[in-house]
């Protein structure tokens, strides 16, 4: 027999296998309450030992404030891991990791904690919010997919207020959208 017909049929008993079993969510995604094939969950931060659950994440540019509402859930990732997402043929039906995607992408700014709102101070005064943005804290990531508007909030310090609060994490951008790494997280975030 020669070898590629002898891992055509490999493949293909395996993939049969799964079929013919039933094949059902796998046993490391149970918990107590039984399986769950998707976790959702709000956008929560352990910072200082209480934790904060995200109402809003803005970006602050120099001429505009631009808002996300993250007040629902959201679908929660773990990002320690390992990368799948470079695999041959079966590659594409992996999310990359956060890790995998920071070798790409580009400093952004830096990020602040006011109240229930994580703000994002870009070094640009023209940036422009990405469609897809997420937020990774500790092994989680939330994926949210929706383009921050423009918006005016009140009570909100001025940006050189902003500038002198301490920084709770740094964010960067690549080509699929904006990642805010808020410390402590898994992934190691590089230094600008």
């Amino acid at each position: 027999m020669e070898r590629r017909d002898f891992g055509l049929g490999l493949i293909g008993t395996g993939l049969a296998a799964g079929g013919m079993l039933g094949a059902g969510p796998a046993l490391a995604n149970k918990d107590d309450e039984g399986p769950r094939d998707i976790l959702f969950s709000r956008v929560r931060l352990m910072i200082a030992g209480r934790q904060i659950l995200l109402t809003w994440f803005l970006v602050q540019t120099a001429t505009f404030l631009y808002a996300l509402r993250l007040s629902r859930e959201f679908q929660v990732f773990v990002e320690d891991r390992v990368d799948a997402s470079a695999l041959p043929l079966v590659g594409g039906l992996f999310r990359p990791t956060l890790a995998s995607r920071l070798l790409a992408a580009q400093f952004v700014g830096n990020l602040v904690l006011y109240r229930s709102m994580l703000i994002l101070l870009p070094g640009s005064p023209d940036f422009r919010p990405p469609a897809r943005t997420t937020i990774a804290h500790r092994d989680e990531s939330w994926d949210i997919s929706e383009r921050p508007g423009k918006a005016q909030f009140d009570g909100l310090p001025a940006l050189a207020e902003l500038l002198r609060m301490k920084t709770v994490g740094r964010a960067f951008a690549d080509r699929k959208g904006l990642m805010a790494f808020v410390e402590p997280t898994a992934v190691r975030v590089p230094e600008a």
